[in-house]
């Protein structure tokens, strides 16, 4: 992994600081569902409440304007820290309804029902917090997608088949995508997709 850096939180963050909460929101479930949610499991619910958890922990360190803390790393130990309890008094804690709505079905679950719903987010934000070198990668951003009015050159390349790298690549693309919709760019862009089917 080397290149510019990209957090993809940092758009959720923005938006929700300028007032688009709704945008923001959406952002956020599109990042959770995608991160969180197995399209071949039987029982959708698992994946549904841990990506309700990640949004939770997610949006308590941005009403909280926990900046720096704002990566994979943190939403990490905060859902890690509801297996014990520490978690849930801290998504407790936060005087925020958004918050309070995404966190309830954890924190209001039976015992062994949280401790599945935490035990699959963990193992699911896992694959993004534990590498070292992806988690640097993605802990902030180092461009912005104002560059596009700028003449520029973004190249992907993913050269793993793994599925949570073709997630974040959907990811890009998607914040990419909904950019160019919502804004006006003055240059004329290209998009070249190479292994369309492998995104």
């Amino acid at each position: 992994f080397r290149g510019d850096q990209w957090n993809p939180l940092w758009l959720i963050r923005d938006l929700y600081n300028s007032g688009k909460k709704d945008y923001a929101l959406a952002y956020l479930y599109e990042i959770a569902i995608e991160i969180m949610f197995d399209r071949n499991a039987v029982d959708p619910f698992w994946g549904e409440s841990a990506a309700d958890l990640m949004s939770a922990a997610v949006l308590g360190l941005i009403v909280e304007k926990r900046d720096d803390e704002l990566n994979f790393n943190s939403v990490a130990e905060i859902i890690n820290k509801c297996a014990t309890g520490e978690g849930i008094s801290y998504l407790k804690s936060i005087n925020d309804d958004t918050v309070r709505r995404y966190a309830t079905g954890t924190i209001n679950a039976p015992v062994e029902t949280r401790g599945g719903i935490v035990s699959v987010a963990s193992q699911k934000i896992r694959l993004y917090a534990s590498r070292e070198k992806l988690s640097a990668l993605l802990s902030k951003s180092s461009f912005d997608f104002d560059i596009l009015n700028k003449k520029c050159a973004i190249f992907i390349e993913s050269y793993k088949s793994e599925s949570y790298i073709s997630s974040l690549v959907r990811l890009f693309m998607s914040q990419l995508f909904n950019y160019i919709e919502d804004n006006e760019i003055s240059n004329k862009l290209n998009i070249v997709v190479d292994n369309f089917d492998n995104i």
